[in-house]
């Protein structure tokens, strides 16, 4: 697929994941697991932060079983970029993405880090998302707002509106199957505030991140095969270039000229796909 070359100065991504499920480990989350962990990511992940997450089963007479996982992220010290190490899943997660190359690095590291500290034979689904919020100078509140901006095909449900109707919201999925296990699936809409929530810190925190904004969330993935796929470093990087192959490809069809033109050319700062 042909993929432009051109880096927004003010491009409106706000967060990339890469994500690798698999079978329950049975040594990463170990003492001696997270040890050798630690070894290979403290350098450029000196913050390690233990996270319980709690979870209740509900039944007929409300609340029955309580249980609780407990998973370990490493963190960058501004805070920015994490790995995040589960009994079934590492996920890699940055909010300051300035290019693929320099993801990829992180990824690598991570994949090798885990490598390290457990065997893991199959992967399940191995993933890369990205999450753009566009936000514009003119006023928007109905989807028909952002026609000059965004690809009016994404819009045109608005059509069915019944009369009377003062303000409406467009949330749409887009499923993609571009090859035998490679799935692309594009979430939009029109929504208020934001998507990207607490975990992370924004490298600009001043920047304004309230009001009207357009979502597209692009996740591409491959799942394995009824036994699984195997697992290795390498692998799993060559995924992750392929995932990203439709990514920015698909962003582009989603934004007008006038898009480009007035809001992701004007203002310098550090984010491209």
């Amino acid at each position: 697929m042909r993929r432009t070359k051109e880096v927004y100065p003010n491009a409106p991504l706000q967060f990339v994941a890469f994500e690798v499920r698999f079978p329950t480990l049975r040594r990463a989350v170990t003492k001696d697991g997270l040890d050798v962990l630690e070894k290979e990511l403290e350098e450029r992940f000196p913050i390690f932060q233990p996270v319980t997450e709690n979870q209740v089963t509900l039944g007929p007479g409300g609340p029955s079983d309580a249980s609780s996982t407990r998973w370990y992220r490493f963190l960058s010290t501004p805070r920015t970029t994490a790995v995040s190490v589960q009994p079934t899943r590492l996920v890699v997660e940055t909010t300051h993405y300035d290019h693929y190359e320099n993801f990829r690095e992180v990824v690598a590291l991570a994949v090798r880090a885990l490598a390290k500290a457990d065997r893991v034979p199959v992967f399940e689904r191995i993933g890369l998302r990205y999450i753009d919020e566009i936000r514009v100078p003119a006023p928007v509140e109905s989807p028909t707002d952002w026609s000059s901006f965004i690809n009016p095909e994404l819009l045109k449900g608005v059509a069915v509106s019944p009369s009377g109707t003062k303000r409406s919201r467009i949330e749409g999925v887009l499923r993609f199957d571009l090859e035998p296990s490679h799935t692309v699936i594009v979430r939009y809409g029109n929504l208020e505030g934001e998507v990207v929530g607490e975990g992370l810190l924004r490298p600009k925190p001043n920047k304004v991140r309230s009001g009207a904004f357009f979502l597209i969330d692009i996740d591409s993935f491959v799942e394995g095969q009824a036994g699984g796929d195997e697992f290795s470093p390498d692998a799993s990087l060559a995924i992750c270039d392929r995932l990203r192959e439709p990514v920015r490809e698909i962003f582009e069809r989603c934004v007008t000229e006038r898009l480009r033109a007035e809001v992701l050319r004007k203002e310098a700062v550090h984010e491209s796909r």
